[in-house]
């Protein structure tokens, strides 16, 4: 669920470095030491404070990845100008809107931030909790489905 995606409400055109902190509750330290690679709308990013995400942005977050592919995608890594420049054009912010940023977790990530998170709650398509419901993966208090479109706010605790 975590690396599929989850989605949280901010105001378009935050940084990415103030929704980690201001939404996510992350702190500066764990950002700066553990997370270390950053794609927003599948580019890579190195300056948290100054890329902003706007409605419909997509930020996957992952510790170190290992390996050549690993180097060349770590923030402000040494191999950072093999990256390709191909890839989304940035969405636009409306200023002063809301906006709706879809999170995907990866590797270490998963177990560090998750239970956080879900104990705080986490937005999911409807049709993401009825999959997780019918592949047994989740064991839901209610009944019937949703309408696949909807967007359902989740709790989870876990022990």
């Amino acid at each position: 669920m975590l690396q599929e995606g989850f989605f949280v409400t901010t105001k378009a055109g935050i940084s990415i470095k103030d929704f980690l902190t201001d939404y996510l509750k992350i702190d500066s330290d764990y950002i700066s030491r553990r997370i270390s690679t950053l794609l927003l709308n599948g580019i890579p990013v190195d300056d948290l404070d100054s890329e902003t995400l706007a409605d419909g942005s997509v930020l996957a977050l992952s510790a170190a990845m290992p390996g050549l592919a690993g180097s060349i995608f770590r923030k402000g890594g040494y191999l950072a100008g093999l990256r390709s420049k191909v890839g989304k054009k940035d969405i636009a912010a409306k200023p002063d809107s809301d906006a709706w940023v879809k999170v995907k977790l990866f590797n270490a990530l998963v177990a560090d931030l998750g239970p956080g998170l879900l104990s705080r709650g986490i937005w999911i398509k409807a049709s993401s909790l009825n999959a997780l419901r019918q592949e047994g993966k989740i064991c839901a208090k209610t009944t019937g489905s949703y309408p696949t479109d909807e967007m359902i706010h989740i709790v989870i605790t876990i022990s």
